[in-house]
């Protein structure tokens, strides 16, 4: 079963927020990028059981109200980061010219 939970960042780095040993690798690199972004906080980690190979970091401003929208969530992959903007109009102009872009539908 999937648990949705703010991570408790007094008991372990953010980067330790995973479910599986696999994923520890890419996690720091999500950490360390958050950690360049002081505005934007982890609110949720969603962690399924240990026989699935991904994670998710659901992140919104750091000093967000409760109405306001998480805008971005990170997707925690042994070989990779999948990061989905919800709301691409928070991100600066001449941005989105430069991703890399994907859509599921």
């Amino acid at each position: 079963m999937a648990t949705n939970e703010p991570p408790n960042l007094t008991q372990r780095p953010l980067a330790e927020h995973v479910n599986t040993e696999s994923l520890r690798a890419s996690a720091l690199k999500a950490a360390t990028l958050l950690a360049h972004l002081p505005d934007l906080r982890v609110w949720i980690v969603h962690c399924k059981e240990p026989s699935y190979k991904d994670n998710s970091w659901f992140i919104g401003f750091a000093a967000k109200t409760e109405d306001e929208p998480l805008i971005l969530n990170i997707r925690i992959r042994p070989s990779n980061l999948v990061i989905e903007f919800r709301y691409p109009q928070y991100l600066p102009l001449g941005v989105l010219d430069t991703l890399k872009w994907t859509s599921a539908s």
